[in-house]
Order: C-alpha cells, then sequence, then structure tokens
C-alpha cells in the first residue's frame, strides 16, 4: 500500500513541480456487454477523475459500477450520491449521467469496473453504453487546470504487444499496470518489461509483480537512467490478466498516450 502511494505521489511530484503539464490518457472504446475495464482513476492531490455514462439505445439501461484500490473494493464518495464501492448506474433512453468525487484527501490510484447486460428480447438491450472518463489535474503553480477525456478500454490482446518507447530530449515513458481479477481466486501477475534500442537489442529489462486489484504505476526514467535519451520499443511478457495503459510525458511536461489494450497474456 505505502510503496503504491509512494511511486504515485512521486511521479506526481516530479513529473508537476518543475512545469505545467496535462495528462492525456487514450482507452479503446468498447459498448459491448460483459465486464468492461476503467483501468485507472486518481483520486486526492492535485488529481480528480469525473466519470460519463452515455446511453445509445433507445431503452433505459441499468448496470453496476464497482471500484477497487490496493486489493480490495474501494469506497469512493460521489457527489449527491454517497459513499459506497458499488454503485447502479441508471440511464433513460439516449441520456447521460455524470459522477463526480468528492474526495480531498492523499492520492489514491484504483480502477472500476461496468457490467453491461445483453438482451435480445423485445425493449432489451445488448451493449450500446460508452463509458468517458475525465483526468484533471489541479496544480496552484499554475492559473489553469489541465483535463483530458478518456475512453473505456476493453479488448483483448492475448499475443505479445509492443508500445512505443521514447524518452529523447529527457522525456519519461511511463507504464499503468492493473490487475483486474478480484475473484477469491486471483493470483499476483508478473509482467517482464524488456525495452529494445533502434537497432532492435535489448538493453533494458525488469519484471513488475502486481497483486489483484491493484494498480502499479511504472515510471521507466525512474528506475534506470540507463533508459534515458533512448528511443526504441517496449514488449511485455507475462501471465495473467492486465490492463495496460500509459503515457510519455515530454520535456515541456505535456502528456502523450500509450495505446491501450485489456491484456490476456
Amino acid at each position: 500500500m505505502l510503496s503504491l502511494l509512494k511511486r504515485v505521489l512521486v511521479f506526481a511530484a516530479i513529473a508537476l513541480s518543475s512545469s505545467p503539464l496535462t495528462a492525456q490518457f487514450q482507452f479503446r472504446s468498447n459498448d459491448g456487454p460483459g465486464d468492461d475495464i476503467i483501468p485507472i482513476i486518481l483520486l486526492g492531490g492535485e488529481w480528480n477523475t469525473d466519470k460519463v455514462f452515455n446511453n445509445t439505445n433507445d431503452v433505459a439501461v441499468q448496470f453496476p459500477l464497482n471500484f477497487y484500490s490496493e486489493g480490495q473494493p474501494w469506497k469512493v464518495a460521489i457527489t449527491g450520491v454517497g459513499t459506497s464501492n458499488t454503485y447502479t448506474i441508471t440511464i433513460p433512453p439516449r441520456g447521460t449521467q455524470r459522477l463526480e468525487f468528492d474526495y480531498s484527501g492523499d492520492t489514491k490510484v484504483g480502477f472500476a469496473n461496468i457490467d453491461v447486460p445483453c438482451g435480445f428480447g423485445p425493449g432489451e438491450y445488448c451493449g450500446g453504453v460508452g463509458t468517458y472518463a475525465l483526468l484533471r489535474n489541479h496544480n496552484l503553480a499554475r492559473a489553469q487546470d489541465f483535463e483530458v477525456a478518456y475512453q473505456l478500454g476493453s479488448t483483448l490482446a492475448p499475443s505479445q504487444q509492443q508500445f512505443l518507447f521514447d524518452q529523447s530530449d529527457f522525456a519519461q515513458m511511463v507504464l499503468n499496470l492493473t490487475n483486474y481479477c478480484t475473484d477469491s481466486f486471483c493470483r499476483t501477475t508478473i509482467v517482464t518489461v524488456q525495452i529494445f534500442d533502434q537497432n532492435g537489442q535489448r538493453f533494458y529489462v525488469d519484471t513488475v509483480d502486481i497483486a489483484p486489484a491493484t494498480v502499479k504505476i511504472v515510471n521507466i526514467a525512474q528506475l534506470s537512467s540507463t533508459t534515458w535519451n533512448k528511443v526504441g520499443m517496449i514488449r511485455l511478457l507475462g501471465v495473467g490478466d492486465i490492463a495496460v495503459t500509459g503515457h510519455r510525458i515530454n520535456s515541456t511536461g505535456s502528456f502523450t498516450p500509450i495505446y491501450s489494450y485489456d491484456y490476456n497474456f
């Protein structure tokens, strides 16, 4: 718990203290039925995350929304609703519901999932729910807040996946690794992070343990100076189910997203 919070706070302090920045995450949109993952939610400190749900159906929809953090259900306070780890979302035909969080403590990181049902009878629907998160960063050193919108991500990528690696000009690459398994039989996922240079040579390798219902934020530039000012490719190997998101922080402090996967090793 402490190591996770320290990683988040160190990341926030380094990334935010010296210059204005904006964070941008982009997830694959998926409006189909089944368990869909909201891979990362940051609340507290300089961060806030609002949720917006759109119903594209011509009938009302209803589905559960569940929050998790640090290996267990996460009770969060939603403005005008109350405090709980589970909420029921009800949206009228072609309607929208927006949720705002009421949290002002130290930075906490977690994730959520929704389970959109699927039926084919008269008046029933199958998916058709658009889910968006608005991530906002507030820093007293600048006049304006930075805010971006990102979508739900839930596309399985069972094969090895490669991601951008570009830490040229002292940029930083950050991976968000979410072990979204919440059942009693879930186990720790061990992910191997490999980085290759422009000539295809592997020059860095590390392993990351991610406990069930946990998010780990991995700032590669902070882990090793041998990765500084290099360009290439990240490859992830391992066993388990995780959602992978991330971003590149350039020298001005602005963020660029890494494409995300609901990743089944």
